[in-house]
């Protein structure tokens, strides 16, 4: 008879509790986005022979999570809880510059930091800034991305700088909502690819000039 009535308490506190439980609530869908475009067509000039090494890619502090970024004024930034990157938009930017480099067909290799093949020439970077900006009725999308290149002098056996510059970005929405903030994000880093295709292959190709003059 105990058994019975401490089944019975025990059964009436499960009810209470589950009843306070709302199955009905809907179910939230994640969604998830990846910055995507085909590979450019940089102008440049082709050698052949040499390998190019995608480095190490960083994010600032505030762009190294999966939330995508917006801003309604100057001090203000919000994170869409529903919308997020597929990958960290370090990964995601590395994986679109080496395999846009490597479709440009202006090296003899392009690989990324994992790569046990030893490089002549490695890029680097930095994304500063990789976020939606709403100014008024008007949306942006912006990315900003510091880069420095190296050579590996065969002599010193050390990195050498050849430049050091940064690469913004930012293109205006077609809608208001995140997917278009996604496409937005993706001309302006078609954009930025070029002009870090472009400012790379001038500077590995009067590098390669200056060794040749070197030897005479």
């Amino acid at each position: 008879m105990k058994n019975f009535a401490l089944f019975i308490v025990i059964g009436f506190i499960f009810l209470s509790a589950t009843s306070c439980i709302d199955f009905t609530r809907p179910y939230k869908e994640v969604f998830y986005y990846h910055v995507n475009y085909d590979p450019p067509t940089p102008e440049g000039t082709p050698i052949t022979g040499i390998t190019v090494r995608l480095g190490s890619f960083n994010a600032a502090s505030s762009f190294q999570s999966l939330k995508i970024i917006y801003s309604t004024s100057t001090y203000k930034r919000k994170t869409y809880e529903y919308h997020q990157w597929l990958t960290t938009p370090s990964d995601m930017i590395a994986e679109l510059l080496q395999r846009d480099m490597a479709a440009s067909n202006l090296y003899g290799a392009v690989v990324s930091i994992r790569s046990s093949l030893p490089p002549h020439y490695e890029l680097e970077g930095t994304i500063e800034e990789i976020m939606e900006k709403d100014e008024g009725e008007t949306w942006f999308s912006v990315i900003s991305v510091r880069c420095a290149a190296f050579a590996f002098p065969e002599k010193i056996g050390k990195k050498h700088v050849l430049y050091q510059k940064a690469y913004k970005e930012s293109v205006q929405t077609q809608k208001k909502n995140p997917a278009a903030v996604v496409a937005a994000m993706s001309d302006a880093m078609k954009k930025i690819s070029i002009r870090i295709q472009e400012d790379l292959n001038k500077a590995i190709v009067k590098y390669e000039a200056s060794k040749k003059d070197d030897q005479y």
